[in-house]
């Protein structure tokens, strides 16, 4: 019955795919945590000066805050590329403020996804096993 009501509830609109998400991912939400990490580029001075700073700032906006943010999009990016929405998701579930605001309407739709399949393999389970108790 649970399984039944998630499915309900996503009926009308529909889940994105895990290749939408990923899509998704590589589109709009990786550049956005990327944007804020622009050592690329740089002087080794202006990157160490930067290191260095982010030891003693830490807020939203900051450079601890940004190089977080575009290491936990990293991170996310190699388990999306792996097939691993669940890890990803909890890579993701890390970021904090501004980074976190930008991550959220991603994050719904992913978890929608793990929802959508968790219901759907417990009614083929729930099935496959009615199926066996009919043909014993």
């Amino acid at each position: 019955a649970d399984a039944l009501n998630i499915l309900a509830l996503h009926a009308a609109d529909g889940v994105a795919t895990q290749a939408q998400l990923l899509d998704r991912f590589l589109r709009q939400l990786a550049p956005r945590l990327r944007v804020y990490d622009s050592e690329a580029g740089r002087s080794s001075f202006v990157q160490f000066k930067g290191w260095f700073n982010s030891l003693f700032l830490d807020r939203d906006g900051s450079p601890m805050a940004a190089a977080n943010a575009a290491a936990i999009g990293v991170l996310a990016e190699e388990n999306l590329a792996r097939g691993q929405l669940r890890s990803a998701i909890e890579q993701l579930a890390r970021l904090e403020g501004v980074f976190a605001a930008a991550a959220a309407p991603w994050l719904r739709d992913a978890r929608a996804r793990i929802a959508v399949n968790a219901a759907t393999a417990t009614l083929m389970t729930e099935a496959f096993d009615r199926f066996i108790e009919v043909d014993d």
